[in-house]
């Protein structure tokens, strides 16, 4: 069985596109939703950073639906150089995500949104979760020859 490791076993590359399409699927509905709410509170600034999060969850919707459908061809795995590559772009723009969503916690705070506080600490969880498995990656491929 070849694919992505998940929960100690492999998960075949067609089966993950399928649960990455809903993941973001899910995230699309949720900032929609957000959207409409900011627009009704005339918060452009928000409003803004919602359109990009909404823009690039459909490019990733579409990236993986490519793949669920058999439109796009997984690729093979990452050589160490690529993958080193990839992890010193991701890694800065999760801490730059984290400390977006820090801003926003404590202004959802102020506003009484103690709902939209919990999903931004889910958020925040996922991120750090995230550079957390960065971090230990990273070590590992730099000790490799």
């Amino acid at each position: 069985m070849t694919g992505s490791r998940v929960g100690g076993t492999r998960m075949e590359p067609k089966r993950r596109a399928h649960v990455m399409v809903g993941i973001f699927v899910g995230l699309l509905a949720f900032h929609v939703w957000l959207l409409y709410r900011m627009v009704a509170a005339r918060n452009t600034l928000l409003v803004a950073l919602l359109l990009v999060a909404i823009a690039l969850f459909g490019w990733r919707i579409q990236h993986y639906a490519r793949l669920w459908h058999g439109i796009a061809v997984t690729r093979p795995p990452k050589a160490r150089v690529e993958e080193i590559r990839q992890i010193h772009l991701m890694a800065p723009v999760l801490a730059a995500l984290l400390v977006l969503h820090a801003w926003l916690i404590t202004a959802m705070l102020a506003a009484g949104e103690l709902a939209f506080v919990v999903v931004l600490l889910l958020a925040v969880v996922v991120f750090v979760a995230r550079l957390g498995f960065y971090a230990w990656r990273w070590t590992r491929l730099r000790r490799a020859p």
